[in-house]
């Protein structure tokens, strides 16, 4: 009964780490399409003279903007999973010898 219970509560832990690394690489991936968006209106606006190239550089920080706030809770997200997973594996370490 005990090992069922642990099972149990394992697979509910791995399974929250899943959703929030999910949560995070939705964030990522809508980042980079927001960068990649950017970038296209910018090199196409300055191609066909409708920016400067004042606001073309402008276009493109804040697309590195953009994409490091993407990235920051991506990063946050799989460091804090990675610690999970390692203090769950010694546990179970401890608890099989």
């Amino acid at each position: 009964m005990k090992s069922k219970r642990n099972e149990l509560l394992l697979e509910v832990q791995l399974e929250r780490l899943r959703v929030e690394r999910e949560k995070a690489v939705l964030v990522l991936n809508k980042a980079l399409f927001i960068y990649f968006v950017f970038l296209t209106v910018a090199i196409l606006g300055f191609v066909n003279g409708y920016i400067k190239a004042k606001y073309l550089n402008i276009l493109v920080v804040m697309g590195f903007i953009v994409l490091l706030v993407g990235t920051i809770p991506y990063v946050r997200v799989t460091k804090a999973e990675e610690k999970k997973l390692n203090q769950l594996e010694e546990e179970l370490r401890r608890e099989l010898s």
